[in-house]
């Protein structure tokens, strides 16, 4: 089954078997070990090769509580690596497919494992997804901190616009997170949003706080070089 769902598995058995010298996978006695891989996670693999599912056979796509999603997109992000690294194509449609039917099921430190993931494995279409997901419900200064980590520009353009413009200010507590050069672009965005504000009726505030975050944090966007 291996041989025929995966390009390695289907090189390596290829490979004429060295003469009288006895090898991984050669005898019950001398299996071939995978290093690195989880009994968990490879068990889970065979099962959606197998067209399995996780929760049994009445499990279809249906609302689940916090901790069951949880799990299943766990489940699904292990199969996704592994099929990734073994070049299992039809394997891992399958679970990118899983893995959006729980995306408004699950938490935000769920989400940002699947983007890190997504981004590691080179997944560019749920990496975008993700981002997008992440961009509904992420604080400001998280997603600037994210965007300057995963190296996402959407992040940092949404947070630092959002720190500008949200209700409060920017608090001593954000100016130690980011620092006085970054706080200080910020007061002057927020400046001139308060008073374009006050003196303008047909004043758009988002799109203009966006036009200057994107001048004055020009360099920080053009180092993230993702999105």
């Amino acid at each position: 089954m291996l041989e025929e769902r995966s390009e390695i598995f289907r090189d390596m058995f290829l490979l004429p078997p060295p003469e009288d010298v006895s090898y991984d996978g050669s005898s019950d006695e001398q299996p071939l070990f995978l290093h690195g891989v989880r009994k968990a996670a490879f068990r889970r693999l065979l099962m959606a090769m197998e067209q399995r599912n996780f929760l049994g056979k009445d499990d279809v796509y249906k609302e689940y509580d916090s901790e069951t999603a949880q799990i299943l997109f766990q489940e699904w992000a292990s199969v996704l690596e592994l099929s990734c690294m073994w070049q299992m194509a039809k394997v891992r449609k399958r679970a990118v497919q899983e893995i959006l039917k729980l995306l408004y099921q699950v938490g935000q430190k769920d989400l940002i494992y699947l983007l890190t993931l997504s981004d590691k494995l080179g997944i560019s279409k749920i990496r975008d997804i993700f981002i997008r997901r992440l961009s509904e419900n992420l604080k400001p200064v998280k997603l600037i901190q994210l965007g300057i980590e995963l190296r996402v520009s959407s992040f940092l353009l949404n947070g630092y616009a959002g720190l500008a413009m949200q209700m409060g200010g920017i608090s001593t507590e954000h100016e130690e997170l980011l620092g006085m050069k970054a706080t200080s672009k910020l007061f002057r965005i927020r400046d001139k949003h308060l008073q374009e504000k006050a003196r303008r009726f047909d004043y758009r505030s988002k799109p203009s706080v966006m036009s200057e975050v994107k001048q004055l944090f020009a360099e920080e966007l053009k180092e993230s070089i993702q999105k």
